[in-house]
């Protein structure tokens, strides 16, 4: 189904949010004023714009390709600081806009930071943009659906950082399709998860998993 989606983001636009038309679709003057939407269809690739002209009674509106539109964040008086600096000192203050910015342009400062406080919202708009990252950071608050879709195209990440959240089954399968990932995991990250999510399965995995798990899991192993 199309969307209107703006060419800096994944999200649709909604109404009422700022945007700015990108410049090499700008008329002259165009990059002087924001835009706000007035209306925005789910169900299309368009939105309806009405250009902010200060001091101008009858504002000017048109119809537009959402993809032809930047999503314009107002930070305020935070406009002038570092990214980096505005996550870690402010990451608690910040509307819903303006973290979900930052998850889709600065993914790992901006989970680190905000720790079990990130929302679902935030979660999977990282799990779908950057899920390396996201599985690293959020395992635990990634959707079963999500991470069900993530076995399949990230599996060592997935082994690496969220084998627990794994069915019994499910790591089975993976085992049993990348040996090798298990085996490197088991080898070179101890600080994961796996060992003790592959522990109740020792007898029902792959043998060359199997054997380098009961290694790893003997006294100084």
């Amino acid at each position: 189904m199309p969307q209107p989606i703006p060419s800096n983001s994944i999200r649709p636009l909604q109404v009422g949010e700022l945007v700015q038309i990108v410049p090499e679709w700008q008329d002259p003057g165009d990059e002087e004023f924001a835009c706000v939407v007035i209306e925005a269809p789910a169900d299309s690739p368009r939105v309806l714009i009405r250009t902010l002209i200060p001091d101008m009674t009858i504002q000017p509106t048109e119809t537009i390709e959402a993809s032809k539109l930047v999503r314009v964040i107002d930070f305020g008086d935070l406009a002038d600081m570092a990214p980096e600096t505005v996550i870690r000192q402010h990451g608690g203050e910040l509307m819903r806009e303006q973290r979900l910015f930052f998850i889709e342009k600065f993914p790992a400062i901006t989970l680190g930071t905000l720790g079990d406080k990130v929302t679902p919202e935030e979660v999977e708009l990282c799990a779908q943009l950057h899920p390396s990252i996201a599985l690293s950071l959020a395992a635990d608050h990634i959707t079963e659906e999500r991470l069900d879709q993530l076995t399949e195209s990230h599996s060592f990440v997935i082994l690496l950082h969220a084998s627990h959240r794994l069915t019994p089954d499910a790591l089975r399968r993976l085992a049993a399709i990348h040996p090798g990932e298990c085996i490197v995991i088991l080898e070179k990250h101890p600080e994961s998860r796996l060992r003790q999510s592959l522990r109740p399965l020792q007898e029902t995995i792959n043998p060359n998993v199997a054997t380098v798990l009961a290694t790893m899991l003997k006294p100084g192993g």
